[in-house]
């Protein structure tokens, strides 16, 4: 008997929330190059190296996005100038799992990059 008040009740509430915008949008190009070069250096750090592609076109991506910005420049500059901490995996899994997780995660910068700077590419 109550239950079917409460499911009426939280599908128009899912369907209300689902029409906001989100608040984490990717429209604009970042201003603040820190968290950039802290996930490059952690890929670096995870694989040992990157495949060529991949580093090219996270570097156009950087490029870019320095261009656009000076503060992101100055920033990403400076943090890839910091000695990064590291703490290696336990074991061989878990090394290839935060290599490929951060391979991931620098493709989907490079492909946000794409999107900011479409007559870049």
């Amino acid at each position: 008997m109550h239950g079917r008040p409460l499911l009426i009740a939280l599908f128009l509430t899912g369907t209300a929330m689902a029409a906001e915008p989100s608040r984490y949008t990717y429209d604009e190009a970042p201003t603040d190059g820190f968290m950039y070069a802290v996930r490059y250096q952690q890929a670096k750090l995870a694989c040992g190296s990157l495949p060529e592609d991949l580093e090219a076109d996270y570097a156009k991506a950087m490029r870019l996005t320095g261009e656009a910005s000076p503060a992101f420049k100055a920033s990403y500059a400076q943090r890839l100038a910091t000695q990064p901490k590291w703490s290696k995996p336990a074991s061989p899994e878990e090394q290839a799992l935060a290599c490929e997780q951060s391979q991931h995660t620098l493709r989907v910068t490079v492909q946000l990059a794409r999107q900011w700077f479409p007559g870049g590419w």
